[in-house]
């Protein structure tokens, strides 16, 4: 993340959206649109574990740790959100548990469930992949 990354601190749960992307401007628009979650566009999350890298579920690799590399300002929207009480401990479990999910399946099913859930308003989805998750489930479950 060349120009972001000295911004980063370990535990930050960074947000992006690829403006060139199809997949991401539909995920975009169904949470603006009908899930009324943000007024930003955004479409993928990771989480910054420290030392140059970062813990993500991607579509086609699944859940992952890589170095902080191939986003640039021309392509990409990037937001950082920040754990105002992170700790060396809690950082310290988060990667553990992201050592663990690694090698996990994207859920494609899930995603599309979830952006009917926002189409639909639904309260309520079923988690249709249990052994697989998207990008915001990874996050959320660590």
């Amino acid at each position: 993340m060349p120009g972001y990354e000295h911004h980063l601190k370990d535990g930050d749960i960074i947000v992006t959206y690829h403006r060139g992307s199809i997949m991401s401007k539909l995920i975009a628009y169904s949470t603006i649109k009908w899930g009324k979650i943000s007024k930003k566009k955004a479409c993928h999350v990771h989480l910054y574990l420290g030392n140059g890298k970062i813990v993500e579920s991607i579509d086609g690799k699944g859940v992952r740790i890589r170095r902080t590399k191939g986003y640039s300002d021309k392509s990409f929207d990037l937001y950082i959100c920040r754990h105002s009480d992170m700790t060396p401990e809690l950082l310290g479990k988060l990667s553990k548990a992201a050592a663990h999910r690694v090698g996990e399946q994207y859920a494609y099913l899930q995603l599309f469930v979830l952006l009917s859930k926002y189409m639909f308003k639904l309260k309520k989805t079923k988690d249709v992949s249990k052994k697989a998750m998207v990008c915001s489930e990874c996050i959320a479950q660590l």
